[in-house]
């Protein structure tokens, strides 16, 4: 006889478990005794038994979301962690990039994608990804897209972490960059080549406009 939740008769033969029933649902500390819960390694047959009364410990597995401590019995998994019923000693990792709160994974399923760190975004198919040029997301971020850089500004791939980081990008030729406005054409009598960032552009040679 062990006792779990309640009393359970557990028959074992040729050292396999043949029954594992419940017999009483409840039981209390006052009417349990422990000379109950015993081992016996050895036992004689008749020709014609069955099984043996063999008596043993046998815990009833542990809830999903759960593994067996020997210590302490059935413990939830930790964080990212999950079990379907079970006697084992660990939970299983959710894969990489996954995450679920202690006790609530029953199933791999339900390791679902964590948040991405800054510049990322979350694609249900692969996890975090970069954002692309000239976008941005700050942290935690579980959309699938980021965000748009301001008109005329752009960052590096997987460099946007605000929108800060976006930059006035290089003017074409015949502009100048103004850091309040971005690209202003040149004024007149003044060039500037492609590609440029400077505040001013270049002054027609004397005479020339």
């Amino acid at each position: 006889l062990i006792k779990t939740e309640g009393v359970r008769l557990v028959i074992h033969c040729n050292e396999v478990e043949v029954l594992n029933v419940k017999l009483l649902s409840t039981c209390s500390y006052s009417s349990w005794s422990d000379t109950w819960n015993r081992e016996v390694t050895k036992i004689k047959f008749n020709y014609n038994d069955k099984a043996s009364d063999y008596y043993g410990t046998k815990p009833d597995d542990c809830f999903a979301g759960q593994f067996l401590d020997q210590t302490t019995g059935c413990t939830y998994c930790p964080a990212d962690e999950w079990s379907a019923p079970n006697i084992d000693p660990t939970c299983t990792a959710c894969p990489t990039g996954k995450g679920v709160a202690s006790g609530a994974g029953t199933q791999e399923s339900d390791c679902t994608w964590n948040a991405c760190v800054a510049s990322q975004y979350l694609d249900q198919s692969t996890g975090c990804t970069d954002c692309p040029a000239d976008q941005w997301s700050a942290a935690a971020n579980s959309d699938p897209t980021c965000t748009a850089c301001p008109t005329g500004k752009g960052v590096a791939s997987g460099a946007g972490t605000q929108e800060s980081d976006c930059t006035w990008n290089a003017c074409v030729a015949s502009q100048y960059l103004d850091q309040s406005t971005g690209c202003t054409d040149c004024p007149a009598d003044q060039w500037s080549a492609a590609a440029n960032s400077d505040p001013t552009c270049t002054a027609c040679p004397t005479g020339k406009g």
